[in-house]
């Protein structure tokens, strides 16, 4: 008898091989791009919280590396690391 991941898997090729344009149910999602939309002060405390700054440091990061998230996480690492310690 055939196990449930092995007939799971028969079942995907065979829905596959029905429909070639469906995208397979095993593949990971592609990464959410998530942005920062210094307009809305809501989003601006958020993300400050998140990144445990000032929202005047995540406004001005924002301008200095753009919108995305990602950008303005390494371009806030690399200002901390560059300033110096007390």
């Amino acid at each position: 008898m055939l196990s449930y991941i092995a007939r799971r898997e028969a079942f995907l090729a065979w829905l596959l091989s029905q429909n070639p344009t469906m995208q397979s149910t095993t593949q990971k999602p592609a990464a959410r791009q998530e942005r920062i939309d210094v307009r809305d002060d809501y989003a601006v405390c958020a993300w400050a919280r998140h990144f445990n700054v000032t929202q005047a440091r995540v406004k001005e990061a924002v301008a200095a590396a753009g919108d995305d998230a990602e950008q303005v996480r390494a371009h806030l690492t690399r200002s901390a690391s560059e300033r110096p310690s007390a």
